[in-house]
């Protein structure tokens, strides 16, 4: 887990968890709105990302600098492939970027986590508002704020892999 168990968070911590959780629901809210997020809102969690990142590798050293790395390329990997199966119908690229953002600051194994969250809670979601008529088949829906919720749930729920 990128953070500290949550038992045992320091405060500059918690106030870095609370400021990613803001810029999660801001960009969840905009993305749920507009159906789609620009330069600018990417910016907001860029300059957060960047930002943490310093301070984290100046204090847990170059090993979160290779566990944001790997994060990233699973992340832009996994929405590269999504994209290109969909012909670009399913995916954005602003999902790809958001989420390519998000995962440096959570790491590889709650990127992953969150990834399967976001799909699976996303599916359920669509599914039952297709079955309902609330939904059509070819209408866009926002994800990124499945995607938020996801990167919280992989964050909250400490899982032990047996």
């Amino acid at each position: 887990m990128r953070f500290q168990p949550l038992n045992n968070l320091e405060t500059w911590q918690v106030i870095s968890l609370i400021i990613f959780g803001l810029i999660l629901c801001y960009l969840s809210f905009v993305d749920f709105k507009k159906l789609s997020i620009n330069g600018w809102d990417l910016t907001l969690i860029g300059t957060y990302t960047a930002v943490n990142f310093l301070i984290h590798i100046q204090r847990f050293g170059i090993g979160y600098l290779f566990d944001g790395i790997k994060a990233l390329l699973l992340s832009v990997t996994f929405f590269s492939i999504v994209i290109i199966v969909t012909r670009r119908n399913g995916i954005g690229f602003g999902d790809m970027l958001f989420f390519g953002i998000a995962s440096i600051n959570v790491g590889f194994t709650n990127a992953f986590e969150a990834l399967i969250f976001a799909f699976s809670i996303g599916a359920i979601v669509a599914l039952i508002l297709i079955t309902t008529g609330k939904l059509n088949f070819k209408e866009r829906t926002p994800f990124i704020p499945f995607l938020s919720f996801g990167i919280c749930l992989s964050l909250f729920l400490d899982f032990v892999y047996i």
